[in-house]
């Protein structure tokens, strides 16, 4: 089985982290796996970078003034959010088409636009993606913190200078749920259960598969830390 597991980098970020452990894991167990990224700065074996252009650098910069002015010119939370409205097709390369499955992970900063999702989507191909923060399942934010508006269609976000009832947070929700709801053999990973849970209660995951695949913690027997005792009650079930 051929796997593209796709991420923006290769190093940085939890994500990118992650699916080099997934990557590694999979090759160790037979699987011809390959990871597609936009940033590439290891010499991973199986690790291949989009090829560099001054077009990489136009999409992202275009993205990030695109949502300073939609922000009113400010540039509070200009990375708390993304639109997705610049990115590389990747169906083109021979990597995608060669591939049984498409595994995405984190997709942002003009790695893949809503229009590059929907060919993926279209493409007939299996494919997976991995949540790693709440971004899949709402209109911009990476992170809804309080907000509950995601539930619904987002609008009057919170983390624009100037909300509206159709703000840019409600015309991407709404354009993320028109391709989800078209897609075909999707699945939504959660990295966590409550994580997952999140998926499961949005709007833009109906009709489609939405498991929990939590993220190993291995524990290093070498190194004992002791816990403060404001520290030292029991856990929330999550």
């Amino acid at each position: 089985m051929k796997i593209l597991l796709v991420n923006t980098s290769d190093h940085k970020g939890g994500a990118a982290i992650a699916a080099m452990r997934l990557l590694e894991a999979l090759r160790k167990n037979g699987q011809e796996a390959t990871l597609l990224c936009r940033d590439k700065g290891t010499g991973g074996e199986g690790v291949v970078g989009l090829p560099e252009s001054r077009r990489q650098q136009l999409r992202f910069i275009a993205e990030r003034a695109e949502i300073f002015a939609a922000n009113g010119f400010s540039r509070k939370n200009l990375f708390a959010i993304d639109t997705a409205a610049h990115g590389t097709d990747i169906t083109r390369l021979p990597l995608f088409k060669e591939a049984d499955v498409i595994h995405l992970h984190w997709i942002n900063q003009a790695m893949l636009s809503l229009g590059d999702l929907k060919k993926i989507f279209n493409s007939g191909k299996k494919v997976v993606w991995t949540l790693h923060d709440m971004w899949p399942v709402t209109g911009i934010c990476h992170h809804a913190q309080t907000c509950d508006r995601w539930l619904a269609d987002c609008g009057n976000c919170r983390l624009l200078k100037r909300p509206s009832p159709h703000d840019i947070s409600y015309r991407i929700f709404h354009k993320k749920q028109k391709i989800y709801a078209a897609a075909r053999n999707l699945t939504f990973v959660g990295c966590s259960r409550w994580l997952t849970d999140l998926a499961r209660r949005s709007p833009l995951t109906a009709g489609h598969e939405v498991c929990n695949i939590s993220n190993p913690i291995f524990p290093i027997p070498s190194i004992q830390i002791s816990t403060p005792r404001s520290l030292q009650q029991p856990l929330a079930r999550h």
